[in-house]
């Protein structure tokens, strides 16, 4: 603690020193778009400096952040009026950072104390929770606030961020600051013992989080550059293919005009409706013969009569607007032009009047194939974006009664063509550019303002025709936003999670074991008496049930033995006056006999009760009974129900109960315990007449049916039902609604007992209130194959 009385002149500046190395080291661990790292060491240095040397450590924690988040290169010296713009965003980072730490340290003071030991479960989880996670809220906040206001960072991966700098920070308090507290808290016997121990762990969990982090991202980053790719050859793809499909509208007006027919401007017209309906990026389709001179003014007169009555072989001038053409010895002049109501200025526009297009024209009758020539200014372009015209040569067309070569000339405005072949398929946050064949060819089509920095970027050729364009594809950080998935940040969260409960582990078994040392009498005391209450926590679970049912058996119990005891009580008086009149020979042969009448009846209840108490005892080990010590035969199971049922009849025989059962015998073979069986349908019959049908008539129906498992039994009666507020426990021991009037609770006990324990199977019951209960049970095929639990009593 001497440290905290050197001078402000000395610790700031080391604070800022060290905040700035250890947060140079961590931004190389920086995932795009490279704001955040996964780990921070440097908050856990700005926390210890200001609960060991005060608030005044704040500033060092401020510089130290300003100088790591600083672009140095930014610094123009010849332009010192821009400084404070480059200053500002880092600033406001390192005011964050200070902030933080400041909260922090305070939380912990007010809280938990400093310098403390550490040891109970209480003073742990506070630090833990105020000097890692709360107070690292700060930091983050502002500086994401901040990133997002200068544009830095998109708001749609602010969230990525925010959350990657939390963790980090937290990460870095979590482990750097446990690791720190030893060597500044003191030199007490419980931080040396945590010098030996920590360090490693801590620092062995920290990196194996950070490098997982760090895969994981990779993989990430990977399979997003991935997507992004194959998102551009799906676009390079699209472009080519939609542009094969235009020349192939081309090739058919070529083939059009090489029939043997000669084409006339409304069968033309009737065509390139068509067409362009059905591919509306064509701005223009167009057929251009070649004519020499002394056929301009035939075929110019010919236009004319057929209702263009302005119609010339025109080229343009020096400034750009249209004129008659000179005299040449050819031409080819735009004849048929679809649609025309746009294009009029096109009509008759001389394409040999221009040097780069006569080359392209003549290369496509040299070559017979599609040439494009290099973006221009198309002849009806009324705005100002570039066009790109594909030629498709054409020869021996039948054109005024003589054969002509020529062209047929497809116009395309490029950025109309590109947005409409890539409409509503370009992906949120990519950015893309198309430009011309030549080298710095003017942008052809933009799809919006490139990112300041890409995490990817490719450049794919496109054919058009004769013509290479390059597309140029960015993607900028709402693309990494929207294609990323949530495994980072889990494993963040996780690994902040698992670095939390490390540190109180370790922090909890350090303070353990030193509390041991000093008082380890205590603690084996402690232990013991732990053992102890572990056993009987066990213990107690395994008798909770057998409590139940000793308790019911005891208040059952309860009533004959009072009774018989309260009989007997008599005796003993009735002994002492006979005794005493035999002594002084006053007895009576009236006394006597008044004795003996006492002592009958009291025999007489004695007996009754204790054969009641006798009863209970003989059910209560029934409840239990070895299914060992029954024997296991084929049974006819059909054959031994009606032997029960008729059992049953001769018991009741001279007794009108009013019930009745319904079974149709069946022939069903099972090896199973007979005497079980038969308890089992006696004690639902009994249980139906008790509590169904309250000693009343009622109809008891038995089915008996073959099944995969063996066979089924359904019990059903049409008594009075189960609530739905009891049925869950009308299997439990004891448990029974008519104490006091016959009912013991045993009875539906002992029969999922029996079909559990002694038979092997399974019993199940449904009831609704006033339409009965009905019982299903279901037994395997032999004794030894018991299904599983899963058919539990009640449901």
């Amino acid at each position: 603690m001497a440290l905290g009385r050197l001078p402000a002149a000395a610790y700031v500046p080391g604070t800022a020193l060290l905040y700035f190395l250890l947060g140079w080291l961590a931004l190389q661990l920086a995932i795009a778009p490279g704001y955040a790292s996964p780990i921070w060491p440097a908050a856990a240095v700005a926390l210890v400096a200001i609960l060991v040397f005060g608030p005044w450590a704040a500033i060092g924690v401020g510089l130290g952040s300003l100088c790591v988040n600083l672009d140095f290169g930014a610094l123009d010296p010849a332009r010192p009026e821009l400084w404070p713009a480059v200053v500002l965003l880092p600033a406001a980072i390192g005011f964050g950072a200070a902030l933080g730490a400041l909260v922090g340290a305070a939380l912990v003071r007010r809280c938990v104390g400093f310098p403390a030991e550490l040891s109970g479960l209480q003073s742990i989880g506070r630090f833990l929770l105020l000097a890692g996670p709360v107070s690292c809220l700060v930091s983050p906040s502002v500086g994401v606030s901040v990133l997002v206001a200068q544009g830095a960072v998109t708001f749609a991966n602010a969230p990525y961020n925010w959350l990657t700098w939390w963790v980090g920070d937290s990460l870095g308090v979590l482990i750097f600051g446990i690791l720190l507290l030893p060597f500044v808290s003191g030199n007490d016997g419980i931080w040396r013992a945590r010098r030996r121990i920590m360090p490693l762990s801590l620092l062995s969990l920290g990196a194996l989080m950070v490098l997982l982090y760090l895969r994981i991202s990779a993989a990430e980053i990977r399979q997003q550059q991935s997507h992004f790719m194959d998102h551009a050859a799906q676009l390079q793809g699209r472009l080519e293919s939609h542009m094969r499909e235009q020349i192939e509208v081309l090739h058919g007006a070529a083939d059009l005009f090489s029939s043997p027919y000669e084409v006339s401007r409304a069968f033309f017209g009737s065509y390139a409706a068509g067409a362009l309906r059905r591919h509306p990026s064509i701005q223009a389709l167009s057929w251009s013969p070649r004519v020499a001179h002394d056929e301009r003014q035939i075929l110019e007169a010919r236009a004319r009569s057929s209702g263009l009555a302005d119609f010339a072989f025109k080229q343009l001038d020096a400034d750009g607007q249209m004129q008659v053409a000179e005299q040449r010895d050819a031409y080819q002049p735009v004849y048929f032009i679809e649609p025309l109501m746009g294009n009029e200025e096109a009509l008759g526009f001389d394409l040999q009047f221009n040097e780069p297009r006569r080359r392209k024209i003549a290369l496509a009758q040299h070559t017979g194939r599609p040439v494009a020539t290099a973006p221009v200014t198309l002849v009806q372009e009324t705005g100002s974006q570039l066009g790109v015209i594909i030629f498709v040569p054409v020869a021996n067309a039948l054109f005024g009664g003589q054969p002509h070569t020529g062209v047929v000339a497809g116009a395309f405005r490029a950025r109309d063509w590109v947005a409409q072949t890539l409409k509503g398929r370009l992906a949120s946050g990519l950015v893309l550019r198309v430009s011309g064949d030549a080298e710095g060819a003017e942008v052809l089509y933009e799809s919006g303002p490139a990112a300041p920095s890409s995490p990817f970027e490719i450049v794919l050729p496109i054919a058009v025709a004769d013509q290479t364009w390059w597309l140029e594809l960015r993607a900028d950080q709402d693309f990494l936003a929207r294609s990323r998935s949530y495994v980072p940040w889990a494993t963040l969260v996780l690994g902040l999670l698992f670095v939390t409960l490390l540190g109180a582990f370790l922090l909890t078994i350090t303070g353990a074991s030193y509390r041991t040392q000093r008082s380890n009498q205590q603690l084996r005391s402690m232990l013991k008496e732990l053992q102890q209450t572990q056993s009987e926590l066990v213990e107690t679970k395994r008798l909770v049930s057998l409590g139940a049912m000793v308790s019911g058996l005891a208040h059952e119990l309860n009533t004959p033995i009072g009774v018989a005891i309260t009989a007997s009580s008599t005796m003993p008086a009735d002994l002492a006056r006979i005794e005493q009149a035999l002594a002084q020979e006053s007895l009576t042969q009236e006394g006597l006999q008044a004795a003996l009448s006492r002592w009958q009846e009291a025999a007489t209840i004695n007996l009754r009760n204790l054969n009641r108490a006798a009863e209970l005892v003989r059910t209560f080990k029934s409840v239990v009974a070895d299914p060992a010590l029954h024997e296991v035969r084929a049974v006819d199971l059909g054959q031994l129900i009606s032997e029960t049922l008729s059992h049953i009849e001769l018991l009741n025989k001279g007794q009108d109960n009013g019930v009745t059962v319904d079974f149709t015998p069946s022939v069903v073979m099972i090896d199973t315990i007979p005497d079980s069986v038969a308890q089992l349908i006696i004690n639902l019959y009994n249980n139906a007449v008790l509590h169904g049908f309250n000693g009343g008539s009622g109809r008891i129906r038995i089915e008996l049916s073959a099944s995969e498992e063996g066979a089924r039994i359904v019990f059903a009666d049409n008594g009075k039902g189960i609530p739905a507020t009891i049925k869950d426990r009308i299997f439990e021991p004891f448990f029974t609604t008519r104490r006091g009037h016959g009912g013991t609770g045993l009875g539906l006990h002992i029969v999922h007992n029996l079909v559990r324990q002694q038979l092997g199977g399974r019993i199940t019951c449904s009831s609704v209130e006033e339409q009965g209960a009905t019982f299903q049970i279901d037994l395997p095929k032999k004794i030894n194959q018991k299904p599983d639990a899963a058919g539990t009593a009640g449901t």
